[in-house]
């Protein structure tokens, strides 16, 4: 079944069992993710992308780590969310995720992450 996913969607699954145990401890954590299909858009642009937008949300802990040209990851945390951003630009997909404490703010934050790193020029 696993080989018969998309790679986003197996991208999203790792990403949501990584991020669970990194919610807030003592409350039932909850996660948001989102896929954006860029066309175009290099590896260096999408990483840049994605430290600017969570930069301007508000991350003071931004981090980056890049498994090779076409497949980096962008992260941080904000009051109890933690934040991932896939740079998988090789196959043209963007992938995010939030997850905290609660669902509507976590869903909140995936789409201001989105929306930051597509309105970013």
């Amino acid at each position: 079944m696993i080989a018969e996913m998309s790679l986003a969607a197996r991208t999203l699954a790792v990403i949501g069992i990584v991020l669970w145990p990194s919610a807030v401890l003592g409350q039932a954590p909850s996660s948001d993710g989102d896929v954006w299909y860029p066309t175009g858009l290099s590896f260096d642009r999408c990483m840049q992308r994605g430290e600017a937008a969570l930069r301007a949300m508000g991350s003071a802990d931004v981090w980056t780590h890049i498994n090779f040209t076409g497949m980096g990851w962008i992260g941080g945390t904000i009051a109890g969310y933690s934040f991932r951003i896939a740079c998988i630009t090789a196959k043209d997909v963007i992938v995010f995720n939030v997850a905290g404490p609660v669902a509507a703010a976590a869903h909140n934050y995936t789409k201001s992450i989105r929306d930051g790193m597509q309105g970013s020029h």
